[in-house]
């Protein structure tokens, strides 16, 4: 916190404690209002990121003759294009490198987010493949059901993120 100014000081000392109590309540409340107003969480952030790669990856797999024939193609190319334009630029310029980068990125924003999103199913509902010492086997009885379970739990999402990357960008 900053050192008041003997101005500030001044006027403090004319106020009641009263007084002194409500001003720093409406001047911290000022305060925590300015900051929210830029605040923007971690998990917008990674949303933020994992969509630009994700464009991005999808503009470099995309093809002209697509886009010629599919308006919405088009549209969402032309989008991507105006969104990133010096992205779009190193792709055309140095294409492996950047599409490289592009699908790392989206792939690293992917493992991320299987440890930070919730899954579709409850947690609770998938308690047997919770316990760290319980795993998927297909030659089990009922695999499908246990995969089923297991690709649903939290710790399913976890491993597969895990054993997949850095292939997440597919």
């Amino acid at each position: 916190m900053s050192i008041p100014s003997l101005s500030t000081i001044a006027i403090l000392n004319l106020l009641s404690p009263k007084q002194q109590e409500e001003l720093y309540y409406v001047l911290r409340k000022k305060h925590i209002e300015r900051r929210s107003e830029n605040y923007i969480s971690i998990e917008d952030k990674l949303e933020e990121i994992r969509d630009k790669y994700f464009d991005l990856v999808w503009y470099a797999r995309s093809n002209d003759e697509d886009r010629e024939e599919i308006p919405e193609v088009d549209r969402q190319m032309t989008r991507v294009e105006n969104s990133y334009p010096e992205e779009i630029h190193d792709l055309f310029h140095t294409p492996d490198w950047s599409h490289g980068f592009n699908s790392g990125a989206l792939a690293i924003s992917r493992l991320i987010s299987a440890y930070e999103e919730e899954t579709e199913a409850e947690d609770s509902d998938n308690e047997d493949f919770n316990d760290s010492d319980q795993e998927f086997s297909e030659n089990s009885d009922d695999s499908d059901e246990k995969f089923e379970k297991y690709f649903f739990s939290r710790k399913g999402q976890i491993e597969m993120a895990e054993n997949e990357f850095p292939m997440l960008d597919t």
